[in-house]
């Protein structure tokens, strides 16, 4: 949606009797629902055709189907175009109503059910005006939408929010009677408005549609909707519309997702902060449905590892994030909190940016490989191997809950009752395990049957990945080896992802990360100008991947492209002492920054862990001598390269005496690049799956003048101090992270020959063999 919630969040719920009428997704107890953002309607109904009617995915996510306003911003038509309204028109860069009609059709043709997300808050902003996308006019400063119509009689007015200024998410008529930023709010009490968005889903509803996801109901009031939902017609075949409610709710402000759970399924954003943090360290994974947060009760939850929105956000797990994502979307599906809905997403630089275009901004049809993946820019998540595969283990185990939950020796496995057994680890594993299974020999579903399980009669099996690339099995009752006919449902140009031998790769990984511009986005509200995006945020353990194998360097990190023993700068007689210990040291800091903006750290050590310290850094035991690699050749290159000259120590001072100028700004402490694969001669953040804003410190350090191999470091962003906390909280996680925390710090604690990950602001940290 495009609007900015406050990421102060919402929370706090109770148990409350709920009409089951509006949880039924009509699609026969399939389990599994994918979003295909920005999607095609005839490339939507193609794909059900060819994938997800034999995968067993339950329905469809559909953007928006209603007109909306044309963007033509910096990027021009932006994906955030389709949630500002312009009429109820079907028609827009997706498609017609003709075309949206046939895609409903063909799709529930082969068991699979269109979902509308709905924009029935508000419609375009006040800053908007012009021509909606099927050329109907409007003026958002006036409230004038006549394709509806609509008046600006029909939108709340100012007494109506009752704020002076900024919306105050404390009080709850303000979250639902005002505009938010800009966005003209429909004001539900007049039946005039009521009665046209009824008459908007009834003829989706009309069209075959089987229900709604409608964007941001936490400002619309829950009564509102249930007198919109009292005016539906009931579905062609029966029954009433499906409905899920995004309702955003981090326990600090005053709407409560609990006021929404008679009203459908209600979106539990916690749940993808639990298993990013899970899925680093599967132990926690156990308690991803947090009473302690007060988490979405199963049997009203949507539940989801990202979304359109929360992917476009710093530290959210995302397609760019490789392996960590996959093991989160596979535990999500092989276990039992929620519905899940899955993503598809398309590859994207910058958040703002909009769906893969041709030149006239009409959508680029969504190509199959013949690996079975996606062309013309479209990830298509949910054709990977295990997040495909796995729809089918969720149906097939619904209703089961979680039994025989085992971690040990890093693999992580359970049961769902009797009816199926999943396990995954980090890298290629082979352990006996109780499956809870009946004696058989059971089809991999992971691999489409490439590989058998055989369970003995006490229910225990010995079992490893079909592809040591995907080390995850998953095996079900309904499938034992002898019935892999109905997983083999395609025909030979279905485009479906084919089966590899074991230990080939499956050719499903996604892009590597790529530079993304920062802008504000979607549902949650991160105020560049005025806030750290991370500050208002509970701590979250920072979740890195093992780096990617490089040839005969195996988990390591690769020496970069310009490092050699001669390739460092040439520092001054002081630091060229005897007893030196240097070695290539990696500090990353995770911040979310504007263009123009740039990261500097400081450090060494503290007076409290050695004396004698002075503002002298040549002398002062507090600082560490560093050692720069040669200057970088690239234009882009050019800033780092003159702030790098005459930086000689990691210290607390800010520029040393003979530090280098750029354009006449001086640094401000040893100088941070930002991480891009597309330019970048370090040869790190091509390694860098984690996140799209990670600034990287490359220097040798001399770990003897460290505190036993241990240095502190503080960021500075544009002159903005890095907050104190005290890193003795606990140890840092990583196979090169000390079982203890080494001493007590205001600061971050790195290590010397390492890399070394932190997040702006926050203790967690992650420490990664580097050679």
């Amino acid at each position: 949606m495009y609007f900015w919630l406050s990421f102060l969040g919402l929370i706090g719920l109770y148990s409350c009797s709920a009409s089951q009428s509006y949880f039924d997704p009509h699609c026969g107890g399939r389990q599994v629902i994918v979003h295909l953002f920005e999607w095609r309607w005839e490339d939507v109904a193609a794909e059900c055709e060819r994938y997800l009617g034999p995968k067993g995915f339950c329905g469809v996510q559909v953007s928006p189907p209603n007109e909306n306003a044309v963007v033509k911003s910096n990027p021009s038509r932006p994906w955030w175009e389709r949630y500002q309204p312009v009429s109820y028109h079907l028609n827009t860069r997706s498609g017609d109503e003709k075309d949206f009609k046939d895609m409903v059709d063909r799709c529930k043709a082969v068991g699979v059910r269109i979902y509308a997300d709905v924009v029935i808050n508000h419609m375009a902003g006040s800053d908007r005006k012009g021509l909606g996308t099927g050329g109907t006019s409007f003026d958002g400063a006036t409230g004038d939408f006549p394709g509806v119509p609509f008046s600006a009689d029909n939108f709340h007015s100012a007494s109506d929010c009752g704020a002076r200024g900024d919306i105050n998410y404390q009080v709850s008529s303000q979250v639902r009677n005002c505009d938010l930023l800009g966005l003209r709010d429909l004001d539900y009490s007049q039946s005039y408005v009521l009665n046209k968005v009824a008459a908007y889903l009834n003829k989706l509803i009309d069209l075959g549609v089987a229900g709604f996801r409608v964007d941001a109901a936490k400002h619309m009031w829950p009564d509102d909707i249930s007198a919109l939902q009292k005016k539906l017609q009931d579905l062609p075949e029966g029954g009433k519309p499906f409905f899920c409610l995004e309702v955003i709710d981090f326990d600090s402000e005053a709407v409560k997702d609990r006021e929404y759970f008679s009203l459908g399924y209600v979106t539990e954003f916690r749940y993808h902060q639990k298993v990013k943090d899970g899925v680093s360290s599967f132990n926690r994974l156990k308690d991803v449905q947090d009473a302690g947060w007060s988490m979405v009760p199963s049997d009203k939850a949507l539940v989801f590892v990202d979304n359109h929105d929360t992917q476009r956000q710093m530290g959210t797990l995302n397609y760019k994030r490789g392996d960590q994502y996959k093991r989160a979307v596979a535990f999500t599906l092989a276990n039992d909190y929620g519905l899940v809905r899955v993503m598809s997403s398309f590859s994207f630089r910058r958040k703002d940016e909009g769906p893969p275009h041709e030149a006239d901004y009409s959508i680029k049809s969504v190509s199959i490989n013949s690996d079975g993946t996606c062309g013309n820019r479209w990830v298509c998540e949910h054709r990977w191997n295990m997040i495909g595969n796995l729809a089918r283990f969720r149906t097939a185990v619904h209703g089961e809950k979680v039994t025989n939950w085992v971690y040990r020796n890093r693999v992580l496995s359970f049961s769902r009752g009797h009816k199926g057994f999943f396990a995954m680890s980090r890298t290629d594993f082979t352990v006996t395990r109780d499956t809870g299974l009946p004696a058989g020999e059971y089809c991999d579903l992971i691999s489409d049957c490439a590989m058998t399980v055989s369970v003995d009669t006490k229910g225990s099996a010995t079992f490893s990945p079909a592809h040591s690339s995907e080390p995850f099995v998953a095996i079900i009752t309904e499938e034992k080896a002898n019935q892999t006919d109905s997983l083999n449902t395609k025909d030979s140009d279905s485009g479906s992802p084919k089966v590899q031998s074991k230990d080939k790769p499956v050719g499903d990984a996604p892009s590597p990360p790529v530079q993304v511009s920062p802008t504000v986005f979607g549902d949650v509200t991160l105020d560049h100008t005025t806030q750290d995006p991370v500050r208002d945020q509970e701590p979250k353990q920072i979740s890195v991947p093992k780096p990617r194998a490089d040839n005969d360097r195996k988990g390591k990190l690769p020496i970069a492209s310009n490092f050699n023993s001669s390739n460092v700068s040439k520092q001054p007689d002081a630091v060229a002492q005897n007893g030196s210990d240097f070695r290539r040291t990696v500090i990353v800091i995770e911040r979310e920054t504007r263009p123009g903006q740039n990261v500097f750290i400081r450090g060494g050590l503290e007076s409290s862990l050695t004396s004698g310290c002075t503002w002298d850094v040549q002398t002062s035991p507090c600082s560490i001598p560093i050692r720069h690699f040669q200057d970088y050749s690239d234009d882009d290159y050019l800033k780092l390269n003159s702030w790098r000259k005459g930086d000689h120590f990691l210290d607390w001072n800010g520029a040393e005496p003979k530090q280098d100028t750029f354009l006449g700004k001086q640094a401000s402490g040893t100088p941070a690049f930002l991480s891009t694969t597309d330019n970048d001669p370090s040869g790190i953040s091509n390694l860098i799956e984690w996140g799209d804003y990670d600034w990287i410190v490359d220097i040798e350090m001399d770990c003897a003048r460290t505190q036993n191999g241990y240095f502190q470091v503080r960021a500075l962003v544009n002159g903005l101090m890095e907050r104190r906390f005290r890193q003795a909280v606990g140890p840092c996680k990583g196979d090169g992270a000390p079982a203890t925390v080494p001493f007590e710090s205001k600061y971050h604690i790195g290590r010397c020959g390492y890399l070394n990950l932190f997040t702006f602001g926050m203790e967690e940290c992650q420490i990664l063999d580097l050679l």
